[in-house]
């Protein structure tokens, strides 16, 4: 168990596994409303787990879903260690600023450093302060100027790009 600081309250994280697929697919409704309106349940959640490069690590508290990360182990072509990509933190609006958040990205760390992966990265918005400050409290360092390039659903299908 981990303590969630020097306040009450203390959490619990851990791993989901191929048969939690009921309890991602609560986790995400209950602490991601944007996904409400989509079709996640057991079954599109078990694809997910069955692959073991993907990570989905929940956060509870006395038996109920507070928080959790989604990563990625990825392949490299030039190098034979992978690197994780931390994809998403999500942390029920009560349960913040009370080391949830930190909690699970030191957890991903933590695989990261058991797949023996060369670094650990995400990505964040330059105003989204409160991600940027959960991240380098967990030791992680702005890199510098990038620029994220999307394509959505509808550009995938668009010849024109």
């Amino acid at each position: 168990m981990r303590d969630s600081g020097d306040r009450e309250r203390s959490f619990v994280i851990r791993q989901l596994e191929s048969c939690d697929t009921d309890l991602m697919a609560e986790a995400v409704v209950q602490l991601k409303p944007e996904s409400r309106s989509l079709p996640i349940s057991s079954e599109t959640c078990r694809p997910f787990l069955a692959d073991r490069r993907n990570v989905f690590a929940l956060a509870t508290e006395d038996g109920a879903a507070i928080g959790y990360a989604v990563a990625y182990v990825l392949s490299r072509v030039d190098r034979e260690v992978p690197m994780v990509l931390l994809y998403e933190v999500e942390v029920h609006p009560e349960h913040r600023r009370r080391g949830v958040g930190r909690g699970l990205v030191d957890h991903i760390r933590e695989i990261s450093r058991e797949v023996g992966a060369s670094k650990m990265w995400t990505l964040t918005d330059e105003a989204n302060r409160a991600a940027r400050t959960l991240y380098e409290s967990a030791g992680g360092i702005d890199a510098g100027e990038s620029l994220l390039i999307a394509w959505s659903e509808e550009r995938l299908g668009d010849d024109d790009g």
